[in-house]
């Protein structure tokens, strides 16, 4: 199984590349989704209520709008509380995963896709066989805001917690431009899934000779964010669920 991690800005597309991969057998880890269920954890929700106090409950369940508001600021408590949260839901998300990939490998699955929002910074790229790193411009992604409910405000908030677009590139295996249209987009995830042996739908069979922005076999530099904290690629840290068969 080939395990594909995504990365890119926030709503830049993400959900749009991994929903296209479902549709060729893939299997689609949502780090978010994950999370949000450990969220409903008895033990979790008992320590939040002990850190944040009762105003994080809405009915009985984590309120994660107003939890968002208490742990993305640029001040340090804003920080502190994150790290703190980050702390307590991060080991049993990764657990989850671990046994979400466990689980694809028995089950066949020819490739996972790992949709997660700090994959490098949180280093879950120890996971992934490819990084696909989706570019896309902030005209873009502003458009899709309202979908979210997010501010320009809050989109820039999270960024800021990101690394910056420009390392996310150096770090992945390949690039995905997301500056046309969404059929331009598939195109692009179609080659890349041929490639690694996906079955493309018959309709949507990528033309390997048409002249495009496509850049993702293009050479990529993949020296290190600092000297210090980023000395290997994913390829020579990745974590290989029993069973499965990563490809070089």
């Amino acid at each position: 199984m080939i395990v594909i991690g995504i990365v890119g800005p926030p709503a830049g597309g993400k959900s749009t590349v991994a929903r296209q991969l479902v549709e060729m057998g893939a299997v689609w880890l949502d780090a978010d989704r994950l999370a949000h269920q450990v969220l409903n954890q008895e033990s979790v929700i008992e320590a939040l209520v002990g850190y944040f106090g009762l105003e994080v409950l809405e009915e009985g369940k984590i309120n994660r709008k107003w939890l968002a508001t208490q742990v993305f600021g640029d001040d340090l408590e804003s920080r502190q509380r994150l790290q703190w949260l980050e702390a307590v839901v991060h080991p049993p998300t990764r657990l989850l995963l671990q046994q979400k990939l466990i689980e694809a490998t028995k089950n066949g699955v020819p490739a996972a896709v790992l949709d997660v929002p700090l994959l490098f910074e949180s280093n879950w790229d120890v996971y992934c066989d490819q990084i696909w790193c989706l570019v896309t411009p902030l005209q873009k992604r502003q458009s899709w805001l309202h979908e979210r409910g997010w501010t320009v405000e809050e989109l820039k908030k999270r960024e800021a917690r990101q690394l910056p677009i420009s390392e996310k590139k150096r770090l992945s295996t390949h690039i995905l431009q997301n500056n046309g249209s969404s059929e331009e987009l598939r195109s692009q995830v179609a080659k890349l899934a041929a490639k690694i042996g996906l079955p493309v739908p018959n309709s949507k069979k990528p033309n390997f000779s048409s002249e495009s922005s496509f850049d993702a076999y293009s050479p990529i530099d993949r020296s290190p964010v600092t000297p210090t904290d980023r000395n290997e690629h994913c390829w020579g840290k990745r974590v290989v669920p029993p069973g499965s068969h990563p490809v070089e």
